[in-house]
């Protein structure tokens, strides 16, 4: 047999040059177009096979193994199917713009892989259900764009109680208005790898926040809200609802989950651009000791991520989603929302001291009522 570093050495050698980019353990789709995870050479057997017996393997099934590249993380990565169908198609895969009544499917991206990765840019077309909240300030005489929201429905947007009730009224104004299928804040049109799109803003028509909330206590528990908009938003590529979590599948210690946002960067600046980063959630024992040496009393209904230097939410990204992506076979890959920005150590991204967030499927209940009243 021969040594898999040969092997893996031969097929980088090899290769041709894949656009199908993702990082370690991502989901990517395979060169037959089906959803699969971004996975080192070695752990995947099909393709390996392909790879050890090779001399008897037809040209196409080779090419198949060459076009499944999706990166490199200390090894080779291919992306990685269940089953056994090696025939390249460049036939339409279904995505995010085939039919108006999958435009509003909640949790999709139409991106060739959902990436996840720290500290980084978004594509133009990831997240299409982040929204920004704008404040009609008097005294500045101008809207103010300061807080973060999801779309979760056509006419309501998720964020925290903190964004829309108490002190941030009385500093930034009344949110009334919400801006969807925003990238660049610098730019009124974003032009983008061949892509030209110009934001939607939509009316607030009634503001919710949590009854439970404390206006009079920054730290708060139950820091959630609903802004219904004045109308139905369109959905399209650049604007979709994200999905809420499912009971049955709870995030773990350790798992890595996803924030985006605009708030500040570890210059202490706000971006421009939609960011994302990558962090783990925290055990909550361990998180529940770390604030209670604060002063912080933490309770069920919140969780924790982050706690990795540099890497955490920051101001601005208040009322924007802690978000996971999953994938239920054969191929459902969506992303849910775990938590809500809620707030965090003074200094962002201070070394094991994690960030805290509203436990959103806690409040399924509270959100589903408000939706259908």
């Amino acid at each position: 047999m021969r040594p898999i570093s040969f092997i893996i050495t031969l097929f980088v050698i090899c290769a041709s040059v894949n656009t199908n980019k993702a990082g370690l353990y991502e989901s990517c789709r395979t060169p037959n177009g089906k959803p699969a995870i971004c996975t080192p050479l070695p752990q995947c057997r099909r393709l390996l096979t392909v790879i050890r017996e090779r001399e008897r393997m037809p040209p196409s099934r080779l090419k198949f193994v060459r076009d499944s590249q999706c990166g490199w993380y200390r090894t080779q990565l291919v992306c990685c199917g269940d089953d056994d169908d090696y025939e390249t198609k460049n036939a339409y895969v279904k995505n995010a713009s085939e039919s108006d009544q999958d435009q509003c499917e909640c949790g999709y991206q139409d991106l060739g892989n959902n990436k996840v990765s720290g500290g980084q840019a978004t594509d133009i077309k990831e997240f299409p259900w982040m929204a920004q909240i704008g404040y009609a300030n008097n005294f500045r005489g101008r809207t103010i764009w300061a807080c973060g929201g999801t779309l979760i429905s056509p006419q309501h947007v998720l964020t925290a109680a903190h964004c829309v009730a108490g002190e941030a009224l009385r500093v930034l104004g009344l949110p009334t208005t919400v801006k969807l299928s925003e990238y660049n804040t610098d730019t009124e049109v974003d032009y983008y790898r061949g892509i030209r799109k110009k934001y939607v803003l939509i009316g607030v028509e009634k503001i919710i926040p949590h009854e439970k909330y404390d206006i009079d206590d920054p730290i708060s528990a139950n820091d959630i809200a609903v802004l219904k908009l004045n109308k139905k938003v369109t959905c399209s590529d650049f604007i979709r609802p994200i999905c809420l979590p499912d009971p049955n599948d709870v995030p773990q210690k350790g798992d890595r989950l996803t924030v985006a946002g605009w708030g500040l960067t570890e210059t202490n600046r706000i971006s421009n651009l939609l960011l994302k980063v990558s962090m783990p959630l925290v055990e909550q024992k361990r998180c529940r000791k770390q604030y209670w040496r604060q002063g912080v009393n933490l309770i069920d209904s919140q969780i924790c991520a982050g706690g990795e230097e540099i890497k955490d939410s920051c101001k601005g990204d208040s009322g924007g989603p802690l978000m996971r992506l999953t994938i239920t076979p054969p191929d459902d890959i969506r992303w849910r929302q775990e938590g809500i920005v809620s707030y965090g150590h003074e200094h962002c991204g201070t070394r094991n001291f994690p960030a805290v967030y509203t436990k959103v499927v806690d409040f399924l209940p509270w959100i589903e009522n408000v939706i259908k009243n």
